[in-house]
């Protein structure tokens, strides 16, 4: 151990080495992962394809594209020029999670340099590190093409400015304060949530300092950069606005998010489980306590340092908007995971021995060992962790069945999927765009949801109206309507929506009614597909049927 502080303590470990240390196994896994990407990984990646093509053909299409969205767009705005990379090396994907990776390094580089100012020791800076990259839940997003990461980098970043800012003067500080808080808003509408008690600690440092008001050239010129970021997000919110706010109000009340767990249990289920790991979180909460109690013991309150009292305020800040939220979403707790890593590293900095913090490392470094082991199959275990993505060497049957009905899906077809929540139109037409930029992958499908007078994703069981659904289904005149054999059995919808998640479980009935309906309409007739038999599949009768691969 004293071999590993000798290290650490050299001049020549810093933390740009130390975050590439431990971001390598990600990077592993990336590049040997063939898992089907669904859900919103899918979506952000087709709307970087998306404005890539419209990029390099139509600029009108572009400037579209990037500024009509209901999400923040920062991450389909930096995923457009890496589809280019992916084409280059022959994978999207791995180009696509270069984002992720990169954002994931930032946050362990600047985590590194705030705990060296902060606690004055690289010990305690080195396991600070540890302690966020032997998170499962860090690992998990970072191995996704995910906001989160984005997100919690510049949350590191704040952490930093706000550690630096008694070195800066009054408008340096101010344009890092608009830079930040403008890309903030761009990565996630929600990020400002983890920024509220640093914010209020930066600016009490800005004017403790009784900073001088007079500008020079130089400070002129950062705030007109810090105009930039500011500009683009406001144009981008104001363009959006009503759109923006109803995809927020829906996502942050719905109760179709939500799992119907008490919120307390899930506050603790995910510090168990995916913050830290259920031993960790219990040693650490026993350090804390212990380095609390004798604080308070001794008389010395000095040591509650303003890094203390910000991350525990910020903690409790997300605590009490979470717990009123009916969305259960853990990825909402990575931003917070910074906070985490201060309270824990105050604690070694509290205790001021080389001995604990030695140990403490270890600790994480068991942890950091067996999460990554976990994800990379060279960990077997027979309790599966929801968190931990397992590497995925080969594809998966979704996979082969969307490769298999890609030749479905001809220039000019029209196709309605009700496949979700295996997989919906967004994974279709993401894995078509991979393999040809140019072909029909915009236009060829869409999902049956739209028919069910959904908005902004959201549903409302007392609207969904099968008559009007189906009335449209007829008016889009589809070619092929596909889904699987299990809808022609009443008893799996039953089945389905008590293994199914609440958001998909509300349109079972609908679904069933439709697929009954396609049958006996007398305008379209099943195909076979012998390679997938739990596809379900129907063509209108009055067009052809080519001869496609693996469809009789």
């Amino acid at each position: 151990m004293s071999q590993i502080y000798s290290l650490i303590k050299s001049k020549h470990i810093s933390g740009y080495l130390v975050a590439l240390i431990l971001i390598i196994p990600n990077v592993v896994w990336a590049a040997l992962d063939r898992s089907l990407w669904w859900g919103d990984r899918s979506g952000y990646a087709l709307q970087s394809v998306s404005v890539y093509v419209n990029m390099i053909t139509s600029f009108s299409s572009w400037k579209g594209s990037l500024f009509n969205y209901y999400k923040a767009p920062m991450i389909f705005w930096v995923g457009e020029f890496f589809v280019p990379l992916g084409k280059l090396i022959g994978s999207i994907n791995f180009s696509l999670l270069l984002i992720p990776l990169i954002s994931s390094y930032i946050t362990l580089v600047l985590l590194f340099k705030s705990f060296e100012i902060l606690f004055k020791n690289r010990l305690i800076a080195f396991c600070g590190c540890l302690i966020v990259a032997a998170s499962p839940l860090f690992n998990e997003l970072s191995r996704g093409f995910w906001i989160e990461p984005m997100q919690i980098a510049i949350v590191t970043w704040f952490i930093y400015a706000l550690l630096r800012v008694s070195d800066w003067s009054f408008y340096f500080s101010l344009a890092q304060f608009i830079i930040a808080i403008s890309l903030a808003l761009l990565i996630k509408v929600s990020s400002p949530l983890y920024l509220i008690a640093p914010s209020v600690a930066f600016w009490i440092n800005v004017y403790r300092v009784k900073p001088s008001m007079i500008i020079n050239k130089k400070e002129a010129a950062y705030l007109a950069i810090s105009l930039l970021p500011f500009c683009l997000a406001a144009a981008f919110y104001l363009h959006n606005f009503n759109d923006i706010l109803g995809f927020v109000h829906y996502a942050a009340s719905s109760p179709l998010f939500g799992v119907g767990t008490p919120k307390i249990d899930l506050w603790t289920q995910t510090m168990n489980d995916k913050i830290f790991m259920h031993w960790t979180y219990t040693l650490s909460i026993l350090l804390l306590l212990f380095c609390i109690i004798r604080v308070v013991k001794h008389k010395k309150y000095y040591s509650f340092r303003s890094a203390f009292i910000v991350s525990l305020f910020q903690i409790v800040i997300f605590f009490i908007v979470w717990i009123k939220s009916p969305n259960d979403d853990t990825r909402y707790f990575l931003p917070t995971l910074p906070y985490f890593a201060v309270i824990i590293c105050w604690g070694l900095a509290t205790l001021g021995s080389r001995i604990y913090t030695a140990i403490w490392i270890a600790i994480f470094l068991i942890q950091y060992a067996t999460v990554n082991g976990l994800a990379l199959g060279l960990i077997k275990t027979q309790n599966e962790n929801g968190v931990i993505l397992p590497l995925q060497k080969e594809s998966d049957n979704n996979a082969h069945i969307i490769q298999d009905m890609i030749p479905l899906a001809t220039r000019d077809s029209s196709i309605i999927f009700d496949l979700n929540p295996a997989f919906g139109t967004c994974e279709f037409r993401y894995e078509m765009a991979k393999q040809d930029l140019t072909s029909n992958w915009g236009k060829c499908c869409i999902d049956i949801s739209a028919f069910f007078n959904i908005f902004r994703q959201e549903v409302d069981t007392g609207k969904i109206n099968v008559d009007s659904a189906w009335k449209d289904i007829l008016s889009y005149n589809p070619d092929f309507y596909v889904t699987w054999s299990s809808r022609l059995s009443p008893d799996s919808a039953e089945k389905e929506i008590r293994t199914i998640d609440k958001y998909n479980a509300v349109t079972v009935p609908i679904r069933w009614a439709i697929a009954e309906r396609i049958k006996k309409s007398g305008l379209y007739e099943r195909v076979n597909f012998p390679s997938q038999k739990k596809l379900l599949i129907y063509k209108r009768k009055d067009i052809p049927l080519k001869k496609l691969k693996n469809v009789l």
